[in-house]
């Protein structure tokens, strides 16, 4: 009950039991006789008991002042120290288990095909030559959880080669910046994204202008899907793929690294590259200078989903992935790690 309540409820008891048990009763101070006196009395101690009563139902805060206690208090989850334990199946486990599930316990490990080039900071070696980054400890992570040791496959010349050797089951898991294709996806099947970028164009500022003057009051990102004669692409990528769909007109250049489809943009070799929002930022976070000479524009409407891929025939496996991501995300901290990479660039999207 309320301490109020029960305080209000004492001092009418009181009273009521003062006035059942006193008539008329009289006090003489200094020689005189008051009637009521005693009344007087009596209630004044019975209110001050009632207050004490009262201030008993509060705790005295840092300050000095009154603080109501609660009975629950939200808090923040404290990580523990150590690793939490895996239970490690016993044979009728593994007998229960679906066969792909089973593949993997039993063979001890989870094999995961990533391309053979760095991609920082999804997957690269460190100064110490350590293999690290997002997609490293996301693999890491999931082969704890599944009880078994984790072995990267290395081999794949390009993205597509990952998504083939995971459907031709030579891995188990595709986890490698892997964008999601309509093309990928009839060959493996995906989980849900872990990290979504948007499309964007980086526009030779000089090619603009031209653009904007030959039709003026056109919106920009609209001439450069339409008029852009030839679109720079990073080779064996999705963006190929998404180039096609999105620049039916314009002639496709493929480049092999990155930053030689950036100097083509600035020499105005082509007028645009086609990339994730991602690894463009971080190109102009690197060399502040390639804004004097190119326009950035995230296409907001256009998503490059990240997800990792199964092979057709592992639903469980694809189920369980899926419900550790929806566990295990926030924990593994992937927005922070993105937002570092990229100085920051990355929060704005």
């Amino acid at each position: 009950m309320n301490c109020r309540l029960e305080a209000a409820i004492t001092v009418l008891r009181a009273a009521m039991s003062w006035r059942r048990g006193i008539r008329n009763p009289a006090c003489i101070v200094g020689g005189a006789m008051y009637k009521g006196g005693l009344n007087f009395i009596l209630l004044v101690v019975i209110i001050c008991l009632a207050v004490v009563g009262v201030a008993g139902c509060f705790g005295t805060g840092p300050a000095g002042g009154l603080k109501k206690t609660a009975d629950s208090e939200a808090v923040a989850a404290k990580k523990p120290d150590g690793q939490p334990i895996i239970k490690q199946p016993s044979e009728q486990d593994l007998s229960l288990l679906p066969p792909d599930i089973r593949r993997i316990k039993e063979k001890g490990r989870v094999v995961v095909a990533m391309y053979w080039q760095d991609r920082p900071p999804f997957f690269y070696n460190d100064q110490q030559g350590q293999l690290t980054g997002i997609d490293v400890g996301l693999a890491r992570d999931i082969a704890r959880w599944l009880g078994v040791e984790v072995v990267f496959d290395r081999q794949s010349r390009s993205f597509d080669e990952v998504v083939d050797r995971v459907a031709s089951g030579r891995a188990d898991l595709g986890i490698s910046k892997l964008s999601v294709t309509l093309s990928r996806a009839q060959r493996v099947r995906y989980t849900q994204p872990y990290v979504v970028f948007h499309q964007a164009l980086l526009v030779n500022r000089l090619d603009l202008a031209a653009m904007e003057a030959r039709q003026p009051g056109s919106d920009p990102l609209g001439l450069i899907i339409n008029s852009a004669p030839r679109i720079g692409v990073r080779r064996n990528t999705s963006y190929v793929e998404y180039a096609g769909i999105m620049f039916p007109n314009a002639q496709i250049v493929e480049f092999p690294e990155l930053e030689e489809l950036i100097g083509a943009v600035q020499e105005g070799k082509v007028p645009a590259a086609f990339y994730d929002e991602f690894e463009l930022k971080t190109q102009i976070h690197k060399n502040p200078k390639l804004s004097i000479y190119a326009k950035l524009f995230i296409i907001k409407d256009s998503v490059d989903p990240i997800a990792m891929a199964v092979a057709p025939a592992d639903g469980q496996l694809l189920a369980w992935l899926n419900t550790y991501l929806e566990v295990r995300k926030k924990d593994l901290l992937i927005d922070r790690e993105l937002e570092r990479y990229s100085g920051g660039l990355n929060a704005a999207n």
